[in-house]
């Protein structure tokens, strides 16, 4: 038993100092120049405009009323469907972007 709690600790350690070299070997970027983003508000003068704005007041102040989607063709169908409806503008912000089904049509 100590023998595998030695070998687990040991473990432990060694991938504790590669993520820590990699950590220095690779920082990540300095965002510190970044300007601050805003989203546009809601125009209730659109259909869409006027769901976003009735969906907001069902949501305390401070909550976004955000929905994860779980499944990849849930989440295109959905991002597809929204810029679809669109009629003023698209702010569309992610925090990865992949060259993947979505990201090659929605560019």
């Amino acid at each position: 038993m100590k023998k595998a709690f030695r070998r687990l600790i040991a473990i432990g350690v060694v991938v504790a100092a590669v993520l820590f070299c990699l950590r220095v070997l690779f920082p990540l970027p300095d965002i510190s120049d970044r300007g601050a983003s805003f989203s546009s508000p809601a125009d209730g003068t659109t259909p869409l405009g006027r769901f976003m704005i009735a969906e907001q007041s069902q949501h305390p102040e401070g909550f976004t009323g955000v929905r994860s989607l779980e499944r990849n063709d849930d989440a295109l169908i959905s991002r597809l469907s929204l810029i679809e409806e669109a009629e003023v503008s698209l702010d569309v912000q992610y925090y990865i972007w992949h060259d993947d089904v979505s990201g090659v049509i929605i560019n």
